[in-house]
């Protein structure tokens, strides 16, 4: 899988190629960035396994934001996703 194409949304030629490859020696930020959104996906998993949370009576609310949450970041992640590509 390569960089997804929205990355390159904008550019062409000699620029999509140089945002291309400083999207590859990012990986300091990205490694970072990628660690805190699975630390923020596993809080809100914790949240989906205890007893409490099943008592609110809005449950069906709660599960539809942490849902809509958990889809968020990661569709987030997806846009990292080319950084494990085997070399």
């Amino acid at each position: 899988m390569g960089i997804p194409s929205v990355w390159f949304k904008g550019l062409e030629g000699e620029k999509k190629k140089d945002f291309e490859n400083y999207l590859r020696n990012s990986t300091v930020l990205v490694d970072k960035l990628v660690e805190i959104i699975l630390d923020q996906i596993e809080a809100l998993e914790r949240k989906q396994i205890q007893e409490d949370f099943y008592k609110d009576p809005e449950l069906t609310a709660r599960l539809c934001y942490l849902n809509g949450q958990l889809a968020a970041y990661n569709r987030v992640l997806d846009l990292f996703r080319y950084t494990k590509e085997p070399k």
